[in-house]
């Protein structure tokens, strides 16, 4: 499995409310699923923590993360990096 982090830029518009951000990033994840489904066939798995991406044999995991997630934004990159330094 690959893994992917896709940083959204900060933006007065996220909600304030650690819960509403968790949601809005869930529905993004979702989103991503159903348009990679619809344009091009993908299937797709879709988590709280990631989404999944099943494409021609390989596998990618896609972690959504927003620039006000705070403790959520350092706890993926660090886990992604240590998978990184475990695979390498």
């Amino acid at each position: 499995t690959l893994d992917i982090l896709i940083q959204l830029e900060g933006s007065g518009r996220w909600p304030e409310d650690p819960t509403s951000i968790e949601k809005t990033r869930a529905m993004m994840a979702i989103e991503l699923a159903e348009s990679l489904r619809k344009s091009y066939a993908m299937p797709s798995i879709v988590s709280e923590e990631s989404v999944d991406i099943l494409f021609e044999g390989y596998a990618f995991r896609v972690h959504i993360s927003a620039a006000t997630g705070g403790a959520h934004v350092k706890a993926t990159e660090e886990q992604l990096l240590e998978r990184a330094a475990h695979a390498g």
